[in-house]
Order: structure tokens, then C-alpha cells, then sequence
């Protein structure tokens, strides 16, 4: 590439993401009950535009939450920090409430590591927002690579419907494409 012109370093470290496209699987635990969740996180789509999906069930059946948002990063792909407004669908169910309908919210991403060696996030989201359903989400997750392409993470959560707040911790496992 050098012998044929001259790359434009700072473009590409501009423009080329700090981050990459993971899949995450894992334990939490959900308001004291045993839980497995599975998701995606930013499969590029155009651009800065990414897709992320997740899908979260606790053992005994009392909770399970699942839904897909769009991602459009403002910032330089390639920059340590970039920010994020949320839109998608969402749907909650536990054993005291049930929610379901548009997620919106903003994500905050602190690249430690370019390339996915180490990341912190933190997510505030609402879903079905103006409505008597409305349920506030809130999560900070970090992660580490352990490999070129595996990741483990750590994630801290919040849920708070109608003055009533539940909390999750997880730990899961990332592969980074």
C-alpha cells in the first residue's frame, strides 16, 4: 500500500472503528434470581450507524427481556470516546410489570484500547417513555480481551418501573469479529 501512494495515517485513525462488532453470552444474576443472556453489539450497518440486540431470561421465568436498538455514533469511529443516541424496540416482562414498545436513550463508549482490547459503556435508555409503562434502564459494562478475538466483561444494571427498582450483575464472555 506504501509503494502505491502514501496512506493518509490520521484518516484512517479517524475513520477505521476503535471498537468491533461482538457477540456476548453470560451469566447474571437479575434481582437475585439466576439469568442468561445473549447479545449482539454493533454490527456496522452504514457508516456510524450500528445494530445491537440482546436477549436476557432468568431461569425461574420471572423476568425476561428482549429487543434490538440502532446506534449512531457522532464522533470519529476511531477516537477514545464517543457518544451515542438509541433508538429502537424493547419488551419487558417480570413478575410484578410488563413493558414493551420504543426504546430511547444514549450511550456513552470509553475506548481504553483501540481494536476491542479494552472497553467501558455506559447505556441510559427508557422504553415506552411518556407512558404508564415506562421503564428506565440503566447499565455500565467493561471488558477486557483475553485473545486477539475473546473478550470476558462485566456488566451492572438497573431497572425502575412505577418507584420500583431492580438491579443485575453479570459476567459474560465476548467474541469480537
Amino acid at each position: 500500500r506504501w509503494l502505491k501512494k502514501v496512506p493518509n495515517v490520521l484518516q484512517d485513525i479517524n475513520n477505521e472503528p476503535s471498537f468491533r462488532t461482538r457477540l456476548r453470552l453470560g451469566y447474571f444474576r437479575f434481582d437475585g434470581n439466576d439469568a442468561v443472556k445473549f447479545s449482539f453489539e454493533d454490527i456496522f450497518i452504514v457508516d456510524k450507524l450500528t445494530l445491537s440486540g440482546e436477549y436476557q431470561k432468568t431461569l425461574n421465568n420471572n423476568f425476561e427481556n428482549y429487543g434490538a436498538d440502532l446506534n449512531y455514533y457522532l464522533l470519529p469511529l476511531g477516537g477514545y470516546l464517543n457518544f451515542s443516541p438509541i433508538v429502537g424496540y424493547r419488551d419487558l416482562q417480570t413478575s410484578d410489570y410488563s413493558s414493551s414498545g420504543v426504546n430511547l436513550g444514549l450511550k456513552l463508549l470509553l475506548v481504553l484500547s483501540r481494536g476491542g482490547g479494552a472497553d467501558i459503556a455506559f447505556t441510559r435508555s427508557w422504553v415506552a417513555p411518556g407512558t404508564a409503562e415506562e421503564v428506565a434502564l440503566t447499565k455500565i459494562s467493561a471488558s477486557y480481551a483475553i485473545t486477539n478475538n475473546l473478550r470476558v466483561s462485566t456488566e451492572l444494571g438497573q431497572q425502575k418501573a412505577s418507584g420500583e427498582k431492580q438491579r443485575q450483575v453479570g459476567l459474560f464472555l465476548e467474541w469480537m469479529r
